[in-house]
């Protein structure tokens, strides 16, 4: 929270007074720059405020440094909802995962029309653990020539309020992308080995499904 409190005050120190900084997700903060802004003016800017957050946080005896991604997208018309702009500067932010160099990305007005649904994914799976939406379900395990019920198969899944139930296949993959499969992971062994302890038989198994980059 220290360190969250510290990376807010450096974003507000770099962005204009009239600016809307604002916490977005866990480890996602929003700016809204209101007025005209071009693109190039966003990357300068993107840049500098990358470059302001590299400098190490002093947190206790701890020097911090920090790896912003950055994505940016435009309302030309200024007649959009803040929350469909927001999801697009963090699909455009998710972009940018995986790669070398660190660049601020822009939304791209094609990314909404391949692919709307997985633009909302990016932009809630991040809070969905907090707001209670992911769970998990038993698949039974059967031992085939006597058909002897052996254990359970947990299988993550994610309750969404608009979408109902998205297979892990779908989020999962996205979930390594934004570098949240860690609490993720840490969610279904908790809550498997509480189901686990409250068996009442030990003859049972269950088998839990990690993510490779866990391992």
């Amino acid at each position: 929270d220290h360190l969250l409190k510290e990376v807010t005050a450096r974003v507000r120190a770099h962005v204009a007074d009239d600016c809307v900084v604002c916490g977005v997700g866990p480890h996602q903060i929003g700016i809204l720059l209101p007025g005209q802004i071009d693109d190039q003016e966003l990357r300068t800017s993107a840049g500098e405020l990358r470059s302001r957050l590299a400098e190490p946080f002093d947190v206790g005896d701890h020097h911090i440094p920090l790896k912003a991604r950055i994505g940016f997208a435009i309302d030309v018309e200024g007649i959009r909802e803040v929350g469909d702009v927001l999801v697009e500067a963090e699909a455009a932010a998710s972009r940018g995962r995986g790669r070398q160099t660190l660049t601020a990305q822009a939304f791209m007005s094609g990314m909404r029309r391949a692919d709307h649904r997985r633009l909302r994914i990016v932009s809630e799976l991040p809070g969905a653990l907090s707001r209670g939406e992911l769970g998990f379900r038993l698949q039974p395990i059967v031992r085939l020539p006597s058909r002897e019920l052996v254990g359970f198969e947990a299988l993550v899944r994610w309750t969404h309020p608009s979408h109902g139930d998205i297979s892990p296949a779908e989020f999962v993959p996205i979930a390594e992308e934004l570098d949240i499969i860690a609490p993720l992971d840490r969610y279904v062994m908790s809550s498997a080995a509480r189901l686990v302890a409250s068996w009442q038989n030990d003859a049972l198994y269950l088998s839990v499904n990690l993510s490779a980059r866990q391992l």
